[in-house]
């Protein structure tokens, strides 16, 4: 995604909104696989294979490439314990979607959502850009990213909600998404492992331990049987 196609869907939902940029300085992730230019007052809160979060002052902040679980309102799963706990929404449905991730990661409300279809991620799958807005901590804020449902089918009893996005107090936002969108057409993700002794490599070594414990698991149980 270009910044002329980020821009063309602001220009579409913000109509005639004054914006300022900032020079980036191009920033590499810690753990190898990428890359972001950063303005001097903003700092990378975390990565983890190409995606990445950061904050900058008043409360704006930008988050690429983040993945939501979201649970089927009809899923068996719910009546396990702390299902409840994760989002809940139909596939088709992101305002929903994003009402619950707000409401239950971050502890804020969605209050309007405004949406412009564009083109599909592949055959079948959709994408949008949501310009939005929410309260958190009685502060209002506003948002624009970059939405798809990733369905795994109505056999699964989740699927998940790629995100990317920016976000600034309300009255701060016509002044620093240019900024922003900057920052988002500047990242640079390498599509390399991570390196070793980062974060992300500890995180996937111990992904990789859960599995092959639980495979051992599942492998005792069936010799039981």
């Amino acid at each position: 995604m270009n910044n002329r196609t980020i821009l063309g869907a602001v220009v579409c939902l913000v109509v005639g909104a004054p914006v300022m940029a900032q020079t980036l300085k191009q920033t590499p992730f810690e753990d190898g696989t990428g890359s972001i230019g950063l303005p001097p007052d903003w700092k990378i809160t975390s990565v983890y294979r190409g995606s990445v979060t950061c904050v900058g002052p008043n409360d704006c902040g930008l988050a690429l490439k983040i993945p939501f679980v979201i649970v089927r309102p009809d899923s068996s799963t719910l009546s396990l314990p702390d299902t409840h706990k994760l989002p809940i929404a139909w596939a088709n449905d992101l305002a929903t979607a994003l009402r619950e991730v707000l409401k239950k990661n971050a502890g804020a409300t969605l209050k309007t959502v405004r949406a412009s279809r564009t083109a599909d991620v592949s055959p079948g799958v959709p994408a949008y850009y949501l310009l939005y807005t929410f309260e958190q901590k009685g502060k209002s804020f506003t948002g624009l990213g970059y939405f798809a449902p990733l369905d795994y089918g109505p056999s699964s009893p989740t699927w998940q909600l790629y995100s990317s996005a920016v976000f600034a107090p309300s009255d701060q936002f016509p002044k620093v998404v240019r900024t922003m969108l900057q920052m988002w057409q500047s990242w640079r993700p390498n599509g390399r492992p991570p390196q070793e002794g980062s974060s992300s490599a500890i995180f996937d070594k111990i992904i990789k331990e859960r599995i092959e414990k639980f495979d051992q698991i599942q492998k005792m149980f069936r010799e039981q049987l």
